[in-house]
């Protein structure tokens, strides 16, 4: 497993200089992590992703995780919605499954 910084809208993280935006206090609910079963890096080496190469990872099937910066239970499932990521704790994609009553 691999754990990445996501750079993008979504996250704390900003694309063009990889520096946070703030602080996780002042944006609780962005993405903080990301989490792959596989990658070409090294795994203990720093690095970023882009939300191209999660869509990507999803697109192949491959299960992707994230983490919130500050949110309680903030973790769960990463998925491609309209093209776009979308993240769901677990219990919301249990939900979605109608596994959760």
């Amino acid at each position: 497993m691999h754990i990445f910084a996501l750079v993008g809208p979504d996250s704390i993280w900003e694309a063009a200089t990889g520096l946070p935006k703030g602080t996780t206090a002042e944006h609780p609910n962005a993405i903080l992590l990301i989490s792959v079963p596989k990658s070409d890096i090294e795994p203990l080496q720093p690095s970023d992703i882009t939300e191209d190469e999660v869509r990507q990872m999803v697109d192949n099937g491959e299960e992707v995780l994230f983490i919130k910066a500050n949110a309680p239970y903030g973790y769960g499932v990463v998925t491609v919605e309209g093209g776009k990521l979308a993240f769901y704790t677990w219990e919301e994609a249990l939900d979605r499954e109608g596994a959760v009553p």
